[in-house]
């Protein structure tokens, strides 16, 4: 509690204290008046190894005086200048910090710096190779600051701890860090901001990326469809269209439309709905079923070529449309229980299903040939999916098992065990060589497809778990990159009404995402 005056009269006395190492001046309130009055006093201490200034409302005045101290500090190991009011001004220290080649632990959080002051700060830290330790947190560094955060993150190869919490980075910024991540052999510990998708009012049912990467759509039971952007968080806008619960919901191939599935307004036993509706508008574009399907639509998604609609319903049925009409091209009748997923080949010349029935089904698109189908599980099947090369598809059942089948011949594969719960949602990784399943036991596992082995178990929900996706995109270190990565991630949902982003090559749980209300 010095505070200016104070500061004065300390920095007489350290005049006097220049074989100091460590200084720890945090909590005393001085302001900019007491760093200037401090900054020749801190000149002289050229041994110093450790400087805390935390939480001394230091501000612009401050950065200047500042800049020129620890420019004489070149000993420095720890510097802490957190909860302070730098704000861009930051960027003045930029140059200072530059020279701090001996700085092992650095921490800027809660500084107010910014889009602009991160981009400085980065600038920085691209010639402070020895950091182990950095916080940057609760700084707003939005996407700008988040992607030339990114861009430093590659020189400091000792990294151990990072904290880039509350920066607003949106899904541009956090994926370009967590592709630098990857890259760190000594990387334990690290936290980065929640990225939270706020405002629907019911359970959120389904989730589907745009192909871009760049949009996020969610159906909810409280009857709507909700566009956001995937870099800022902002809800772009809200689809209104369905009478009662959304069940399902899909870009289109080339991200044009969104197509959506779910009760009607009567309810299960009374004709479902399934919708495809403009993804930039969100105008109602079609309304297919017309009473085709007579129960809820559980499951609806487009082919490889965008051409095409399929749409699984609680009637045991599967049917094939004209995604440009709305035209009813077929029925595919087989199956002695709810459909409850349908999914398009690669190559979009076959449909799976998977029913409570116990069974898979494989039917030929062109003419609604039943092909083969696939029987070996136990109790309801809730989910099937093709591997990405069309070779392979999986299944997921109540019988708490995963198994992969040859989808050319129909022969079972493996059968993959560990869950102690029903099996809800699978998902091919997009290289094709793991497969992930989500469960009622409140764990995802990754799996070997072939040997069976648990490559990962995801353990981080509190309720069961509802659906996994892997998701692949374009992410560049920094806005103006012209080389860009490939980075793929899981997002487990779950009935404690949050979504977990894990790392798509370790299993490593980098965030929570936390906002529905049920």
């Amino acid at each position: 509690g010095v505070e200016a005056a104070g500061a004065r009269g300390v920095a007489a006395a350290l005049s006097r204290c220049t074989t100091l190492s460590e200084l720890d001046l945090s909590n005393n309130g001085f302001g900019d008046e007491g760093a200037v009055a401090l900054s020749g006093a801190l000149e002289g201490l050229s041994g110093l190894r450790r400087l805390d200034l935390s939480n001394n409302q230091l501000g612009p005045g401050g950065c200047q005086a500042l800049s020129t101290a620890l420019g004489c500090l070149t000993a420095l190991a720890h510097l802490d200048l957190s909860n302070n009011k730098l704000g861009v001004q930051v960027g003045l220290l930029s140059t200072a910090l530059t020279g701090l080649g001996q700085v092992t632990s650095l921490n800027l959080s809660s500084c107010g710096m910014g889009a602009e002051g991160g981009t400085a700060v980065a600038s920085a830290l691209k010639m402070m190779t020895k950091i182990t330790n950095l916080d940057l947190s609760s700084n707003m560094l939005c996407l700008e600051g988040g992607q030339a955060v990114a861009s430093s993150l590659a020189h400091l190869r000792l990294l151990s701890s990072l904290n880039l919490r509350d920066n607003k980075m949106g899904f541009g910024g956090y994926t370009a860090i967590v592709q630098c991540l990857r890259q760190h052999p000594h990387l334990k510990d690290f936290w980065l901001e929640k990225f939270c998708l706020e405002g629907h009012s019911n359970a959120v049912t389904c989730v589907a990326w745009s192909p871009d990467g760049t949009k996020v759509a969610s159906g909810s039971d409280d009857c709507t469809i909700k566009i956001w952007n995937a870099l800022t968080a902002e809800l772009i806008t809200t689809l209104q269209d369905h009478s009662s619960f959304v069940l399902s919901v899909v870009w289109s191939p080339d991200g044009a439309k969104l197509l959506s599935g779910g009760f009607g307004a009567g309810g299960v036993g009374t004709p479902g709905e399934l919708l495809v509706c403009d993804g930039v508008s969100g105008r109602k574009i079609l309304d297919l079923n017309n009473e085709e399907h007579i129960d809820v639509v559980s499951s609806a998604t487009w082919s490889p070529d965008g051409n095409k609609i399929a749409s699984a319903a609680w009637d045991d049925t599967v049917k094939i449309w004209n995604a440009l009409t709305g035209q009813l091209l077929m029925t595919l009748e087989g199956h002695s229980h709810w459909v409850h997923c349908v999914v398009w080949s690669p190559d979009g010349s076959k449909v799976a299903s998977a029913a409570w029935d116990e069974t898979c089904k494989i039917w030929d698109a062109l003419t609604g040939e039943l092909i083969t189908t696939l029987k070996g599980h136990s109790r309801y099947v809730e989910c099937v999916a093709w591997s990405p090369d069309g070779t392979k598809i999986g299944s997921a059942s109540h019988d708490k098992s995963v198994k992969i089948w040859d989808a050319l011949t129909g022969a079972l594969i493996s059968t993959l065990t560990g869950h102690t719960g029903v099996v809800l949602s699978l998902q091919w990784c997009p290289d094709g060589t793991k497969v992930a399943s989500a469960s009622h036991d409140k764990t995802a596992i990754v799996w070997d497809p072939i040997s069976g082995e648990q490559i990962a178990t995801l353990i981080g929900h509190t309720g069961p778990l509802r659906g996994v996706a892997w998701m692949q995109t374009d992410v560049s270190g920094h806005s103006d990159a012209v080389t860009r990565t490939r980075v793929s991630m899981l997002v487990t949902g779950s009935d404690d009404m949050t979504l977990i982003l894990w790392d798509g090559q370790p299993g490593q749980e980098l965030s929570q995402f936390r906002g529905h209300e049920s």
